[in-house]
């Protein structure tokens, strides 16, 4: 999660609003499931003063640990995460659940739009070389029926890349022995420098921070 729409300096959350929110997510966490003892936060800074005591306080209160250093804030489940059940679960109804939520799963993967792009742009090798133009082609559609749907949900084609770019060189960046000159290839930047800045506006940190 970032506090901040990075395409647009106007839409950003503060780091009170933000932590409210994040608190609020482990909070609801913790209640469906239970609790869970060793959830992790991570993030970049903590973002208040006195920073040992609250962040002691805030750990106990939502009983998790946080880790400081974190390109963006992340909300980490165990290992034993599929052991986790949650109170009032019901074998029947989960039962008879499963087939109606696959169906949904699979009624939005054709039609959600950004899932749709996202997938074609996987399929590239390089994205210096793909274009509006062409993803809309991909898509059986012309360019303005593209732009038309994606305003409908409040983006636009520009937004979906960038996101979309972020979204690739975390998970890249996860991975291990990952060169950095290869990212910024994949993602389409002239260079490593490019790629580095374009990183940093994203998150705030260099992308040599997650590594």
């Amino acid at each position: 999660m970032i506090n901040h729409d990075p395409y647009n300096d106007k839409l950003k959350v503060s780091d009170l609003g933000f932590m409210m929110y994040i608190a609020t997510l482990i909070e609801m966490i913790q209640q469906v499931s239970g609790g869970i003892d060793n959830l992790i936060l991570k993030i970049g800074r903590w973002p208040f003063s006195l920073q040992q005591q609250q962040q002691q306080r805030f750990e106990k209160m939502m009983r998790c640990k946080i880790e400081i250093g974190s390109p963006i804030i992340t909300i980490s489940f165990p290992n034993d995460v599929e052991a986790i059940k949650l109170k009032g679960r019901d074998p029947d109804i989960y039962s008879a659940a499963v087939p109606l939520l696959r169906q949904a799963v699979s009624k939005l993967a054709h039609h959600d739009i950004i899932l749709c792009i996202y997938k074609l742009l996987d399929n590239e090798v390089n994205l210096q070389t793909v274009s509006r133009e062409k993803i809309a082609a991909e898509m059986l559609m012309s360019v303005r029926t593209l732009n038309r749907r994606l305003s409908t949900l409040g983006s636009c084609y520009r937004q979906v890349l960038e996101q979309y770019k972020l979204e690739k060189a975390l998970l890249l960046l996860s991975q291990p022995n990952i060169n950095l000159t290869d990212i910024a290839f994949r993602l389409g930047f002239a260079d490593l420098s490019s790629f580095s800045r374009a990183f940093k506006s994203w998150t705030g940190y260099s992308p040599t921070h997650f590594l």
